[in-house]
């Protein structure tokens, strides 16, 4: 009895043999009634072989099609993409807090971030409140970047607040209580 494996590659051989097949039948048909017929005539006699082998090719393949593009699009943020008023905002989860792109933050309040900006916040949000990763992006932690938004919404910058107490009641609060699941429970020693 063969294996799953060995008959899902006999397939994919049979498949590919199956193309390859009907691309050189389409070549000899095209070329024989180029040469009978001449290059116009031969191409409008053999179009419509190739119109039905495109339409089963369609109407078999489209679907897949239509899953893979969806995958190569969403293959980035597969399960992790959040937005706030249909900006992107990327959250991880780092040493036991969750850290939020600084980029990603400036982009949602439609500011600029620069070097400079980058140097104040690192020296106003403390340590380990402001950090920059491997790559070169700067990542705000939990509580700094709330702090943060909520000196801002101060001067009743209402798209600074809708943006922190989106992040404190709607992001933040579902990423601990799934840390806290996948984290073993405490079991007390007698």
């Amino acid at each position: 009895m063969p294996s799953p494996g060995s008959f899902e590659s006999q397939e994919r051989f049979t498949r590919v043999l199956t193309y390859v097949l009907a691309v050189v039948f389409y070549a000899a048909s095209f070329s024989l009634a180029w040469f009978i017929y001449g290059p116009v005539i031969g191409f409008v006699v053999c179009a419509p072989v190739l119109g039905a082998y495109g339409s089963w090719l369609l109407v078999s393949h489209g679907a897949s099609m239509s899953h893979w593009l969806r995958w190569l699009a969403l293959r980035k943020v597969n399960g992790s993409y959040r937005a706030f008023d249909d900006v992107a905002v990327r959250i991880l989860w780092s040493d036991g807090q969750c850290r939020v792109s600084a980029q990603d933050v400036f982009h949602v309040l439609r500011e600029e971030f620069d070097a400079r900006t980058s140097r104040r916040l690192a020296t106003g949000c403390g340590e380990g409140g402001f950090v920059q990763d491997g790559k070169g992006d700067w990542w705000f932690g939990e509580s700094a970047l709330l702090q943060w938004l909520e000196n801002r919404s101060r001067w009743f910058d209402r798209r600074t607040n809708r943006f922190r107490l989106w992040l404190e009641r709607e992001v933040f609060p579902p990423m601990h209580r799934r840390q806290e699941r996948k984290s073993p429970a405490s079991v007390p020693h007698a």
